[in-house]
């Protein structure tokens, strides 16, 4: 009975092996012969001249074999789709590089920043402080910041617009109480039962209690410079509307990957916010910078305040800019909080990228509609359209697998040129990239760093945001909270990433099984950078960090 049990185990062995290696056999033969093909018709097209000529002239490119008419149409609207945002992303690529180069030519500090301040204006400044879910000591430290401001005391009053629990709001008062007894500072607390309309709508409660000409709308973990306030008022003496800083970010949790992503964020925050603003100084369109926004209480009623919106700064920046009014870029920068990991920066990059869709949706017609000049519309549709490119690699992708299946070598000349632009405008990019880090005092091997983690994350998170901007795209989206401090070590669940990357695992073994070989190493090969794009930002926190070290 043994025997016989033994037997039949070995015969069922033997079998699995032939079939094993039988399939193994096949696979191995379908790689040879798809190989052969390409080899083939690389060698017809290198040794005619004429053929390839005439190949790169058709409708679909330089192919291994004939494409049956019937698929050609598919194939041209994957050309046409994949043509035409291969177009915005050559554009929003030149426009990145303008703004690097005239970053870079402003050498030293653009303007004198205290030179035109009047000190005969020292108008009341309310400074609006909107807080939910923040901890106390947080509120207690941003209203502290405020007394170290280079202005007088006695012009300055704090209003802390909190939307949290009655509990919490009788906490924040007692703070209150204590900080203007201490420092002798006005400091008022306004809290809404039913709170609604987000940010904006705190805003415009608080702004009610609000009793200075000028209005600062300030977040929690904006950090400014003492001389910020004489600064921002020297700007509304020349005509401004509204003025705004741009930041430097400070990681709150250290580790390799949110240090990496602070230079990043650094670096183009100058080239998008500095180097942009310095080249719209007549023409075109930037926006307000939403962590610190400073205007007249006037001009702030006259708009009707702030949108009960999500996108608050975003819509503010188009109805000034509708409205042809000035928006200031003042020539200093604010600290404020750099996300620590990857889901935090999935969560903040994918509101700040819905936000602009939402905008897009509102204010399409009005920005086609406005008096701005044709140029000037068009630059406000690609500043918001900056984030949609998030399509091109999954448009790449599917471009990719199109070809190979229908063993096209080299697409038509027209998606060729576009593909070799874009490599070569990107790659001219990365070097203003590198020069703006290097201007601001960053090494060569932390900026390469940076560009690595920062395409990697980009990358993998191009999938999710490209559900995300579909979703905006048809209808408003809920808040998305970034995780700040020590919740952003939280972990969320990545299903949209997950999924794309165990389809593309799955594809790409059964294309290498089918014997395309190319087309499942590219596969695969993508599935590894997405994987490794939200791998590389849940690293647990290095310890405390030295935030002098960090500020260029």
């Amino acid at each position: 009975m043994i025997t016989n049990t033994t037997t039949q185990s070995q015969i069922l062995l033997n079998n699995i092996t032939k079939i094993i290696e039988f399939n193994a056999t096949q696979i191995i033969t379908n790689m040879e012969l798809k190989f052969d093909q390409y080899v083939s018709a690389i060698h017809v097209i290198l040794s005619n001249s004429t053929y390839y000529t005439t190949q790169m002239n058709s409708t679909v490119g330089v192919t291994a074999k004939p494409v049956p008419k019937g698929y050609i149409p598919l194939i041209l609207v994957v050309y046409v789709v994949y043509a035409v945002f291969m177009a915005i992303v050559l554009v929003q690529l030149g426009i990145m590089i303008h703004a690097a180069y005239v970053r870079l030519r402003a050498t030293g500090r653009v303007r004198s920043t205290i030179r035109d301040f009047n000190p005969g204006w020292l108008p009341m400044v309310s400074v609006i402080i909107p807080v939910k879910g923040e901890g106390l000591d947080a509120v207690e430290d941003a209203v502290k910041r405020i007394v170290g401001l280079d202005y007088p005391r006695d012009r300055l009053e704090v209003i802390i617009a909190t939307d949290d629990d009655e509990h919490m709001a009788g906490l924040i008062r007692g703070l209150a109480d204590r900080v203007s007894r201490t420092y002798g500072l006005r400091v008022l607390v306004n809290w809404r039962s039913r709170p609604t309309g987000y940010k904006g709508g705190a805003v415009n409660e608080a702004a009610k209690l609000a009793s200075g000409e000028v209005l600062l709308i300030l977040d929690v973990d904006t950090v400014l410079p003492r001389n910020y306030l004489k600064v921002a008022l020297s700007y509304l003496n020349e005509g401004y509307d509204v003025v705004s800083a741009p930041f430097l970010s400070i990681p709150r949790v250290p580790n390799g990957f949110s240090k990496s992503l602070m230079i990043l964020f650094n670096v183009m925050s100058e080239i998008q916010i500095v180097g942009r603003a310095l080249s719209r100084l007549r023409r075109g369109f930037y926006m307000t910078i939403g962590n610190n926004i400073v205007m007249r209480r006037e001009f702030f009623n006259r708009i009707n305040g702030l949108c009960r919106c999500k996108a608050d700064d975003m819509d503010l920046a188009l109805r000034i800019w509708l409205m042809g009014g000035r928006i200031g870029v003042l020539d200093e920068r604010v600290l404020t909080e750099i996300p620590s990991t990857y889901n935090a920066f999935r969560s903040q990059t994918i509101r700040w990228a819905t936000n602009d869709m939402w905008a897009l949706r509102r204010y399409l017609i009005n920005i086609i509609r406005s008096r701005r000049g044709m140029l000037d519309k068009l630059d406000a549709v690609l500043w918001l359209l900056k984030y949609p490119v998030a399509y091109l690699g999954l448009i790449s992708i599917i471009t990719m697998i199109v070809m190979q299946i229908f063993y096209i070598i080299i697409p038509p000349l027209p998606i060729l040129v576009l593909s070799i632009l874009a490599d070569a405008v990107g790659v001219a990019l990365l070097a203003f990239i590198i020069a703006v880090g290097k201007a601001m005092n960053y090494g060569n091997w932390d900026l390469f760093k940076s560009l690595i983690v920062g395409g990697l994350t980009m990358y993998a998170l191009g999938f999710p945001l490209m559900v995300y901007l579909l979703r905006a795209l048809i209808g408003d989206l809920p808040w998305f909270y970034t995780p700040k401090a020590s919740k952003a070590l939280l972990r969320q669940r990545l299903f949209i990433e997950n999924a794309v990357a165990l389809t593309l695992i799955t594809s790409g073994a059964v294309l290498l099984i089918l014997g395309h070989v190319i087309l499942a190493v590219y596969i695969l090969l993508n599935s590894a950078l997405i994987i490794a794009g939200y791998r590389i930002g849940t690293i647990k926190p290095m310890g405390k960090v030295n935030v002098r070290a960090l500020i260029p």
